[in-house]
Parts: structure tokens; C-alpha cells; sequence
């Protein structure tokens, strides 16, 4: 038990410190939308407190048969009905002016979701999009991961903030209400928020299973969904004579493990909800049965209190419906909580990365660190220096991009800060499906200067074997603009070419490639490319394929698994090696196989459930 409320109350600690992370996140950015927001609430609820007010007051004036008096006017409260007039018409008008107020306060948090998305997405393009250095698991992201914090995450970050402020009004309207049955009969009210609060430990529970169903369904429907495209790719290449059993081979997926679990998740999500409701119901209906009991007991004995019954139960009504509005919102921020802590857990996983030059050097110690609970492979060098001129492969399941390449750099030397550092102010590298993300000219994305001829452009490119693609698939000068529909449509040995020779004119130390593009390239280009970079530190990066290892001329052989190093060595030592090596490749892959995405089939959950 005592283990129970320790793990509980760290679970509220992490709990609160990620809502107070949104709330001064937010805060920080739009205090002039905010205060707009709780001020014109405020208003709302006073205006309403007023009206509730003014009702209570002519009720009880009513109910004790009393005189009146406005102004210098006085007026008899049981027969006056100018009286009456004013006294509706004043509630009616503090009602109107309280429901224009709160509504533009939700209209300004809608607003404030919708920015607070926006700029939820936008700053976590800009963080992949900038130098930083992102610690597991982020280092080996995948489209899904980045889809999830642009999208789902970012949408809920708005969505949540937007609760928050419907609570603050919600809140205020309760302890309001609250206030007024503590004046009304406050042992009555004692037993009613005694009640409440029991009801609090059902609520409690609920919200955990609101939490725990947002993270099945994340769990479950990829397998879903990949089960669905799978029934899909089975009909496409299945024969007219099949078709006879889809039905029983649709309903037989539809009940299979993947597609009924990730359905019943979907189903609890929305389930909690109701549930949440289902309890704040019966809350209510416990609490009016006690109140009839209570103060109709007490009226029948003293044959009176009709009014403070009327009273009660007008003050209680607007209680109770902000108790299940408040019960509704609580059970919203849980049902989302996971999505804001993945999302706050990625800023927190990003490091910025100096890319001074003062940290450049030129001899890099590559070494195999120790393996817990693992062995090296037979034969693995203990370690090697690394210079300019020298050629190495890396065999890894990592993909070659901006988003992995600090990583590999790390993994590589051993996470030595000084070297990673120096690495990264003067590292180049080209993926296979090198990109081209703005319309500019050749010479702009050559980087030439402006005495650059074409001419000279032709005898540079000339000896890998490609102008003839150059004269067919490029403007015929080094100035027209080339638009990304164009840049795409070039070849791919084209396209990575002009990369590599991009390459060649940087001042990089180190060079990063993917074996893909080098292997798409014809022979004489790969020799001529692989010739100029002879004054930089190559890394070959094989991720795909380990066939054409060591058709390069590498000089040395590293071996990477999830995040360490697990042998180095030459030629000699991989051929000797190759099966282990191919073995532990082909199963790190199938690992990692899991977590790639199809990009034609959208697997994320709908996210749009209220």
C-alpha cells in the first residue's frame, strides 16, 4: 500500500511538471491572448455569480415577504410587479452579458489552441532543420516519430492549453457556486463535497484508463493498419476464383489480435468520456436525492424554507453542471497527457552542437568500446587513427541523413566531445536521395563564382562519363533557375554527382556517403570521385546491401549495431568475418524493420475524437 501512494504521488509530481512546462511554455508567448482570455472569463463568471446573486436575493425577499427598496423607491417584494419586471430583467441581462462574455473567451482559446499548434509545429521543423544534437531515442528517428510531434503531439499541445483555460473559467464558476451553498446551509454542503470527493477516486481511475488508451492505440495501429494493407495487396494479385472467399478472409483479419486490439482501444478512449459523465450523473443525482431529504424533511417540520430549497437547488444546479464540465476537461488532459509528454521529452533530448572551427584537428582515434554482456568480433583492431587520405566503410542499420549523421559521428569516435566537435565543423554528406529544396541556378548550387564559365563546368564533369546527361536533363548555362520538379526528374547518377562534386569543392574534412549513390554511378565516375576525395576522410555508409563492400578501395571496415561500435578492421579481417558480420546486419535490420514507414499509407490513429 505504502508503495502504491509513493508511485502515485511521483506519477502527479511528473504529472503537474509537465502541465506547469505547458503553461509557462505558453504563457511566455501569448500573455497578451491570455489575459484577454481569463479577464473577460472572470467577467463572465461575475456577471453570472450576479444574476445567481440577484435570483437568491429576491427568492429570499419573496420567501420572507419583505420591502424593498431602490434608490428612494421602496416596494413591497410579494406584490410588486415592477418590482418583478426589474428583478428578471436584471438577471436576464447579467445572464446575456455572462454568456457573451464566456463565449468570446472560448472563441480566444479556440484561437490560442490553434497558434499554440502552429507554433508547436513549427518549432519542432525548425529543430530538425537546425544544428542540434538529438539523444535517444530521437537520434534514430523515423518519418512516423516526426510526423507524430508535427501532427498528433503539436495538435494536442493546443488542444490541452485550450482546456486549461476553459478550466479557469469552469473553476471560478464552481468555487462561486460553492461559496454560495457554504452560506445557504454549510452542513449540507460539507456532506455534499464529502461525496464529491469520494467520487474523485472512481474519476482518478478513469482518467488512468482515459491515458493508458491513447498509448494502446499509438501501440496497436501500425499493426492495423499494416494488417489492412495487407489484406489489400492480397486481392490486388489474387485470381477472379478467390474472390468467392473474401468475405471470410476480411472478417477473419478483422478479428485477428492486431485490428481487434487497436479497435477496442479506440473504443476505451472514447469510452472514458461517457464513463466520466456516467459518474458525474450519478454524483448528481445522489446529491439532489439528499438535498430533497435534508431541507424537504426540514421544511415539512418547520413549515417553511421553500425558498432556501428553491435557492439551494438553482445554486447547486450551476455547481454541479461545472462539477461535470470540470470532471469532462480533467478526463481530456489525461486522455492526452502521453502525446504532451513525448513531445516535451524531445525538447528536452535536444543539444545544441558548437560548430566552431577552433575545434578542428586532423588525427581521429576510432575504437570499440567495451560491449556489456557482448563480444567483439574475432579479431577486431583495438583501435585506429584516422587521417586525411584514408577510406573507411561503415556497415549500419542507420540510415544517412541530417537527423543521424551527429550520431554516427559520435558512435564512430567513441563519443569523445573534442573530436565530435571538430568532426562536425567540417563534415559533408550525401544520401542517395540527395534533395533539393529551393529553385536556384547550377552556379548557385555549385557554389562558383561568377568568372565560372560553362565551359569549365563541362571539362570538370566531363571525366565521369556524364555530360552527355548534362546536355539532355540541364538549362544550358550555369544561371537559368532550376525548379525542384525539374531537379527531381533528373537521374539519379546525375543528381548525385553534381552532389559529389559539390562536395569536392567544400573545404570538409570528413565526407559521409551513402553506398546507394555511389553504387548508381558508372564505373569511370565512381573512380574519378573516389580519386578526388583522396585528401578527405571518406565514410562509405552501407545500410542496404553488403555486396559491393570493398569494391571502394576502403582502407578500413567498422561495424556499427543500434548505438556502439562492435569491430573494426581491414579487408582481410571482414572477409574472414563475413558471415558473423551479414548475420548480425541481417537481424538488425529485421529489427529495424519494424519501425520503417510506408509512405503511401497513413497509420496514425484519427485524432480529431472529442
Amino acid at each position: 500500500m505504502q508503495n502504491q501512494y509513493h508511485n502515485f504521488f511521483i506519477k502527479l509530481s511528473k504529472y503537474f511538471s509537465i502541465l506547469k512546462w505547458l503553461m509557462k511554455d505558453a504563457v511566455l508567448r501569448f500573455k497578451t491572448t491570455l489575459l484577454i482570455i481569463l479577464i473577460t472569463s472572470t467577467l463572465g463568471v461575475i456577471f453570472e455569480a450576479g444574476a445567481i446573486g440577484l435570483a437568491i436575493f429576491y427568492a429570499k425577499a419573496l420567501d420572507g415577504g419583505k420591502i424593498i427598496t431602490v434608490l428612494q423607491y421602496s416596494f413591497e417584494s410579494r406584490s410588486s410587479f415592477k418590482l418583478f419586471l426589474f428583478s428578471t430583467a436584471s438577471i436576464l441581462l447579467l445572464l446575456l452579458l455572462s454568456s457573451w462574455l464566456i463565449y468570446f473567451s472560448q472563441a480566444k482559446a479556440l484561437k490560442l489552441g490553434r497558434w499554440y499548434e502552429e507554433f508547436c509545429s513549427k518549432r519542432i521543423l525548425k529543430l530538425f532543420c537546425s544544428n542540434l544534437k538529438f539523444k535517444p531515442p530521437y537520434n534514430n528517428y523515423t518519418n512516423l516519430t516526426i510526423s507524430k510531434l508535427i501532427n498528433t503531439d503539436s495538435r494536442y499541445c493546443g488542444r490541452i492549453l485550450r482546456i486549461i483555460t476553459n478550466i479557469f473559467s469552469q473553476s471560478a464558476t464552481f468555487i462561486f457556486c460553492t461559496a454560495t451553498l457554504f452560506y445557504i446551509n454549510a452542513l449540507l454542503t460539507l456532506l455534499v463535497t464529502f461525496l464529491a470527493g469520494l467520487s474523485l477516486i472512481p474519476l482518478y481511475k478513469i482518467n488512468l484508463e482515459g491515458a493508458r488508451s491513447s498509448h494502446l492505440m499509438e501501440e496497436y495501429a501500425r499493426g492495423s493498419s499494416s494488417e489492412k494493407r495487407r489484406i489489400i495487396q492480397q486481392y490486388q494479385q489474387s485470381s477472379v476464383a478467390n474472390f468467392v472467399r473474401k468475405d471470410y478472409s476480411i472478417e477473419y483479419a478483422f478479428s485477428s489480435n492486431d485490428i481487434k486490439r487497436y479497435l477496442d482501444a479506440f473504443e476505451l478512449r472514447i469510452k472514458v468520456v461517457a464513463r466520466s459523465e456516467l459518474l458525474s450523473n450519478i454524483f448528481l443525482s445522489l446529491v439532489i436525492f439528499l438535498i430533497i431529504l435534508v431541507l424537504g424533511f426540514d421544511i415539512f417540520i418547520r413549515n417553511e424554507g421553500w425558498g432556501e430549497l428553491i435557492v439551494y437547488l438553482i445554486a447547486l444546479r450551476y455547481g454541479l453542471v461545472k462539477f461535470k464540465q470540470l470532471n469532462k476537461l480533467i478526463t481530456g488532459i489525461n486522455r492526452f497527457y502521453p502525446h504532451i509528454k513525448r513531445y516535451c521529452g524531445f525538447l528536452e533530448s535536444t543539444e545544441e552542437v558548437s560548430l566552431s572551427p577552433k575545434y578542428l584537428c586532423y588525427n581521429y582515434v576510432v575504437k570499440p568500446i567495451n560491449l556489456k554482456n557482448k563480444k567483439k568480433i574475432p579479431g577486431s583492431w583495438e583501435s585506429i587513427i584516422l587521417k586525411p587520405g584514408i577510406r573507411i566503410s561503415l556497415i549500419t542499420q542507420l540510415k544517412l541523413n541530417r537527423y543521424t549523421l551527429v550520431f554516427l559521428i559520435e558512435c564512430l569516435l567513441s563519443f569523445e566531445e573534442e573530436a565530435v566537435k571538430s568532426t562536425l565543423s567540417s563534415v559533408w554528406f550525401l544520401s542517395s536521395n540527395y534533395s533539393y529544396n529551393s529553385q536556384c541556378s547550377l552556379r548557385d548550387f555549385l557554389s562558383v563564382p561568377h568568372d565560372y564559365s560553362w565551359q569549365k563546368f563541362g571539362e570538370e564533369i566531363s571525366p565521369t562519363g556524364l555530360w552527355h546527361k548534362v546536355e539532355q536533363q540541364l538549362p544550358s548555362d550555369l544561371d537559368t533557375p532550376i525548379t525542384v520538379d525539374s531537379w527531381n526528374q533528373l537521374d539519379l547518377d546525375l543528381k548525385f554527382a553534381l552532389a559529389l562534386l559539390n562536395a569536392l569543392r567544400s573545404n570538409c574534412q570528413w565526407i559521409f556517403v551513402e553506398e546507394q549513390g555511389l553504387q548508381a554511378l558508372p564505373s569511370v565516375a565512381q573512380q574519378y570521385f573516389l580519386e578526388h576525395l583522396s585528401d578527405k576522410i571518406t565514410v562509405i555508409i552501407f545500410n542496404n546491401s553488403l555486396k559491393l563492400l570493398g569494391n571502394y578501395d576502403e582502407d578500413v571496415v567498422a561495424v556499427m549495431n543500434e548505438n556502439e561500435l562492435m569491430g573494426l578492421g581491414s579487408l582481410n579481417w571482414f572477409a574472414e568475418n563475413k558471415d558473423k558480420i551479414e548475420s548480425l546486419f541481417i537481424q538488425s535490420n529485421k529489427r529495424n524493420s519494424k519501425d520503417k514507414v510506408n509512405p503511401n499509407f497513413n497509420y496514425e490513429y484519427d485524432e480529431d475524437d472529442e
